[in-house]
Formats: structure tokens, sequence, C-alpha cells
């Protein structure tokens, strides 16, 4: 029995192809244009917000499973706050009172003693009040970036015009870099005109380094160096002494003399001024310099008295 055809039936294809059912294409998912602005959590964080979040981040993992503070892995900073700024959180050890810098951290032991920063709630803020103030920083600095960067974004709208994009253009391709360029070979056939014969001569060219491949891969910048830590000062039995015996009646003497074999050491009384060392002249020095004191005032004497007659018998004899 066949079935009444109209124009409006569908007649059975031969084909194969036709039997097959089409493919469902699947809804197209819109891109975000490049104004709109990405998320601010993939925007990179500065380096004193990483800083702020990973001391947060240790003190909490004491708060919450009661580790244990661990001393500085880099054995902190000496400089008592000479070098460095002073410690915002912890300026002074509750033990020994150091004064610590801002790169001894309130997260780990004191490097001196070894004692925690953190155990004296009188000196030192406690560890739930610090969480909270460091919780308020870390807000406060990721507000203060957010807005930097929608003040450059501003600016630079502003400086090279706001222009409309058009959703539905496609997207440009990723741009690839070209392959690098082969050496070339060329044989040059030259006659010459003395031996009247062929030469051969084979020339390869190396292409130079394009501008593009250059500037694709910019140097690197350096990276911030790390600060200069000042190293703990030297233990009690590295510290050199002079070896010896202080003896009681002279405690202050030169103990390296001792040991050199050189000779014992002499008390020489201040010398008054005005006068010799009776040490090194002698009773005779001074009477020799008495005597040579009393001559040379008589000679001096006569040497006055013969110059005054000498000036009386001129003038009488102008007068005359």
């Amino acid at each position: 029995m066949t079935m009444h055809q109209t124009p409006w039936t569908k007649k059975a294809s031969s084909l194969p192809s036709d039997r097959l059912r089409p493919k469902s294409t699947p809804p197209k998912t819109s891109r975000p244009s490049k104004s709109q602005a990405p998320d601010a959590a993939a925007q990179p964080k500065s380096k004193q917000l990483l800083e702020l979040e990973s001391l947060r981040a240790a003190l909490n993992a004491q708060e919450s499973s009661g580790a244990s503070v661990t001393k500085d892995p880099k054995g902190g900073c000496f400089c008592q706050a000479r070098t460095h700024p002073l410690s915002p959180y912890t300026p002074l050890c509750p033990s020994c009172a150091l004064p610590l810098c801002a790169l001894n951290l309130p997260s780990n032991l004191c490097p001196h003693c070894l004692s925690p920063l953190l155990s004296a709630p009188p000196l030192t803020p406690t560890r739930a009040a610090l969480i909270a103030r460091l919780d308020t920083e870390i807000a406060e600095t990721t507000r203060k970036e957010h807005e930097a960067r929608e003040g450059a974004e501003q600016t630079r709208r502003q400086t090279a015009g706001a222009f409309p994009t058009l959703a539905s253009l496609p997207s440009p391709p990723p741009h690839t870099p070209p392959p690098p360029l082969q050496p070339q070979t060329h044989k040059v056939l030259s006659l010459n005109s003395k031996t009247k014969r062929v030469i051969v001569t084979t020339t390869t060219t190396t292409p130079p380094i394009s501008r593009t491949a250059s500037s694709s891969n910019p140097p690197s910048r350096p990276g911030t160096p790390p600060p200069v830590r000042t190293p703990a000062p030297p233990a009690v039995s590295a510290v050199v002494y002079t070896k010896g015996r202080v003896r009681p009646d002279g405690p202050y003497e030169n103990l390296g003399l001792s040991g050199r074999g050189e000779d014992a050491l002499v008390y020489i009384p201040p010398m008054r001024v005005g006068e010799e060392s009776v040490r090194d002249t002698g009773g005779e020095g001074r009477r020799r310099r008495r005597g040579k004191g009393k001559a040379g005032e008589k000679e001096n004497y006569g040497d006055s008295a013969t110059t005054r007659e000498g000036g009386g018998a001129e003038g009488s004899g102008t007068q005359s």
C-alpha cells in the first residue's frame, strides 16, 4: 500500500548523506571586550602587599594550629635600627630589650635571646591584635593600589581618546614571530682575462638579525637586591684577649710585654714645670747649670758696662 503523495509530503531520498542528522552548533559565548576592566583578583600585587599577606598568614597559622615560633632562617638583623627603620610592630624585644629593625618579623624569635616577640602583652601587642591591625593595613593598601590603577587608566583614556570598541569584530590572531632566515648560498661565474678560464666562486650570505626579533625579547630588568643584614656579634670565646696573670699590686700593666721577655715596667712620675728629671742628669748636672748661669750673668754684666763706657767716650769726643 502506497501513501498518497502530495506537494507537501517529503519524499524519501535515496542518498545516504541526506539521512545524516545535522550537527547542533553550540551557542557562542560572548568574550569580554578590551574596554572591560579585569577582575581585581587578577591584578598583580605589589611587594608591600605580598609582605603583609605573608606575615598575616604566618600569624594565623600560629594562632589557629598552635605552631611553634621558629627562628628567622636568614639570621635576623643586628643593626639596632641604625641601618634600617625601626620595626612598627615589635620595636623592642620584651626579654633582652634589643632594638629590632623592620627586617625582624614579629612571627619569628628574637635573633639574640631566641625568645618569642609576642609573649608580653604590656610591652608588645598580642597576636590577635596584630592580626587585626594587619587586616586593616592590607585593606587600606589594596584600596590605594586600586585607586592608583583606576587613575592611571583614566589618564590613559583621556590621553588617547575614548573610542567605542566593536564587540562583533573577531579578535586578531596572536602574533607569531616569523621563522628565522636561513643563510643563502650563491655561485658566481667569472672569466679570467689572462688564462681565459671560467672560475666558479661560492658565496654564503648570513641574514642580519631583524629588529622585530630583538625587540620581542627585551632584556630582563635586574631585580631589587636583598637588603644588607648586619650579622650577629662574635661569641665571647671568639674574642682574642691577652693571655697572662694579673698581679694584685699592678692590675693596670701591659700584659703583652711579659710574654715577650722584655724588661719589667717602671713607673715614671710626671715632671714638674721648670725641672728636669733627676734620674737622667743627677745632681751634678743641676749644679753645673746653676754655675753656668751665674758665669753667664757676669759676662753679660761686663759686656753691658763696656758698652756704656764706649758710648760715653764717643759722646765726649763729639762735644769737643
